[in-house]
């Protein structure tokens, strides 16, 4: 059995816009590849308390808003 992804197990574990967020983020390629990674993940319900701006500026690429919040939520090892 190949090890899944980051991205992958935060999919299958119902964190779908973590894991949308991880797959626009400039981090995605290191979290494909071989950990381990400590995740410490927000879940879809805690993502959605956020007004609508605030969720749409801490997940918008191109101002850095995606790298800047992803960078505190994973850990190697």
């Amino acid at each position: 059995m190949s090890a899944l992804s980051v991205v992958s197990v935060a999919d299958r574990a119902g964190f779908h816009i973590f894991a949308s967020a991880l797959r626009a983020s400039n981090y995605f390629a290191k979290l494909e590849g071989t950990g381990p990674f400590t995740v410490f993940a927000p879940t879809d319900a805690a993502f959605r308390a956020l007004a609508p701006a605030a969720l749409e500026k801490l997940l918008n690429r191109e101002n850095g808003g995606t790298d800047a919040f992803l960078g505190y939520h994973f850990a190697a090892g």
